[in-house]
């Protein structure tokens, strides 16, 4: 007697209730080893420099190259980072290398960033009025389909030339990338879908047509044939009626990294609510808010939400991307937020850019680790009491807003955020009221998945069907790098805490 598919019948089920979500105790921020990004262009006229990357590296010390690979006559620069410590590179006298200006072209000017460990990283606009920062995102930038996320409510501030635009930019990590790409609303010289075809290094930007925030180009699809990366930029948007305007941007997420549930925590705006955008990738998306559903959607369309509590909990029956638009006063900052359902990290590090400017971190936590926290060491600077419970989450979730003052971390200095008992997610808002908002998330964006191998042939992913004769010996060796511990349950009690799943001998009662 044949049983088909018996083996992936029980491991489906593993999957879904105990391996996507298990407990790995290792698991850093948004580090990595390599991170590819396509610089946005800022207009002068507001601000657009000086332009540095901040490099932060963890328990290992970090030798980085920065390179522009499709530009053979750029230098590389090589930089030393020692354990738990920060660098801050200028790259201003090559910002005419580095930013993407003009729509319609290709350009040599992709950046790449190698570490020999892994670090994390952000790309800083360091104006004092009209600065971001773009959390890059290693690996989970990459992907061959993407869902364009942007606020679509605040203009873009008119009345110099060349005018301050909103933009997407992308950069193909291999040769021979062909990139198709579906406008929502028309692009500068582009009414509808078009293809490009890039080398490895080039970028490509795409310009909206219009300063109005309805008009954006936010639900754009991009496809592609080969891994590439996508950052937006919004230059000076403004608040209604209000004299202050800045930029917000991301780097961003592919589709197969959207998720179904988000935490968004509230910045210090005190002109607006915060504003939100969930973003369908898939048809007949419907929308909860605080468990309450608000609509449903379709793919490229965006629920908008105004959130004037400390948080917010947003779930999707189908996969969505959040972009947040939060600030200080009047100044605005952007970014993606990441999912919270099997993502995380349990040490984040991160770089203060500057000591003039407030600096407050947003910790997203399940409710069960509030106790553990350590900032800088210090579990005095994180405590339980200053979470506060997320509405709609059913007493899962809890986020804090701290502030850290120049004592416990100045100007170029790093920020650590640790839990051994769990993940957590760290938002950074990083401004003043009358200059400008970085904002981004430092945590690990990726869902921590255990790859599924087959033990007689470990190069060998598992299929959707097998065939297993009954009575022999099932074996599936599980695998994640950042896994130390593992739970399996099955059918009539089975449970193990191995990472090799064995039923010796497997029998038709061990299906499902």
């Amino acid at each position: 007697m044949y049983l088909t598919s018996p083996i992936m019948n029980l491991t489906g089920k593993i999957i879904i209730t105990a391996l996507i979500c298990i407990g790995a105790i290792r698991g850093y921020s948004q580090a990595d080893t390599q991170f590819w990004f396509a610089a946005p262009d800022l207009q002068q006229a507001h601000g657009d420099r000086p332009i540095l990357l901040r490099m932060a590296a963890s328990r290992l010390p970090a030798t980085v190259t920065i390179s522009i690979p499709a530009n053979p006559g750029f230098n590389p620069i090589n930089v030393s980072i020692a354990a738990n410590s920060s660098q801050s590179v200028d790259l201003t006298a090559f910002i005419g290398l580095i930013e993407n200006a003009a729509p319609n072209f290709a350009y040599q000017k992709g950046l790449l960033i190698n570490s020999t460990t892994p670090i994390a990283c952000y790309y800083d606009i360091a104006h004092p009025n009209n600065g971001d920062m773009y959390a890059l995102k290693g690996k989970n930038a990459l992907g061959k389909k993407f869902t364009i996320p942007m606020q679509m409510d605040f203009n873009n501030r008119t009345g110099v030339n060349p005018p301050y635009t909103t933009d997407f930019v992308i950069v193909a990590t291999e040769d021979n990338t062909s990139i198709t790409i579906s406008p929502k609303n028309t692009l500068v010289g582009r009414a509808g879908p078009f293809t490009i075809v890039l080398n490895r290094g080039e970028t490509y930007v795409c310009t909206s047509t219009s300063a109005i925030g309805t008009s954006k180009p936010g639900g754009t699809t991009v496809v592609s044939n080969k891994p590439i990366a996508i950052s937006t930029k919004d230059d000076s948007i403004a608040l209604p009626g209000q004299s202050c305007s800045d930029t917000a941007g991301d780097q961003l997420l592919p589709d197969d990294l959207a998720g179904n549930e988000f935490i968004v925590v509230k910045g210090y705006l005190n002109i607006t609510p915060d504003h939100y955008y969930v973003y369908a990738t898939t048809n007949a998306t419907t929308i909860k808010i605080n468990g309450l559903s608000v609509g449903t959607i379709n793919a490229g369309e965006y629920y908008t939400g105004k959130l004037t509590d400390v948080s917010c909990y947003i779930e999707s029956d189908k996969p969505t991307h959040v972009f947040h638009v939060t600030g200080f006063g009047c100044e605005l900052g952007g970014a993606v937020i990441p999912p919270i359902r099997c993502t995380g990290s349990t040490s984040v590090n991160v770089t203060r850019a500057t000591s003039t400017d407030a600096f407050y971190v947003n910790v997203i936590s399940p409710s069960d680790i509030i106790n553990d926290f350590k900032l800088n060491g210090s579990a005095a600077l994180i405590g339980a009491s200053q979470f506060q419970a997320i509405p709609g989450s059913g007493g899962k979730w809890m986020a804090s807003r701290i502030t850290i003052p120049t004592n416990v971390a100045g100007a170029g200095q790093t920020v650590t955020v640790e839990n051994p008992n769990g993940k957590f997610h760290v938002g950074i808002i990083h401004g003043s009221p009358t200059g400008t908002t970085r904002y981004g998330f430092f945590s690990d964006f990726s869902s921590n998945t255990i790859v599924l191998k087959n033990q007689e042939d470990s190069t060998k992913e598992l299929n959707d069907s097998i065939t297993l004769c009954t009575r022999s010996n099932a074996k599936i060796n599980a695998k994640n790098f950042s896994a130390d511990t593992y739970r399996w349950t099955g059918p009539n009690g089975f449970t193990s805490d191995s990472s090799m799943l064995i039923i010796n001998p497997y029998q038709a009662k061990d299906t499902g």
